[in-house]
């Protein structure tokens, strides 16, 4: 059996740096926030400027550059 060879994550430059919000399954109060840069075909993202925000109580925490998995 001959396997494909896997994709790496895509790095390719965006026109639009949109922040997205990803919203978590189990944490249901806390979000997070980024400029998606590039994702590969099992949709782990790679966010840049992401940050953690938690809704009850409104505060930010700034992550960096975070590679999420969904």
């Amino acid at each position: 059996v001959r396997r494909r060879k896997k994709t790496p994550v895509s790095f390719k430059p965006r026109h639009k740096r949109s922040r997205i919000q990803v919203w978590l399954y189990e944490q249901v109060n806390m979000r997070i926030e980024g400029c998606i840069i590039g994702f590969d075909e099992y949709m782990n993202l790679v966010l840049d400027d992401a940050e953690e925000i938690h809704s009850k109580t409104k505060s930010r925490k700034q992550l960096g550059k975070n590679i999420d998995a969904l």
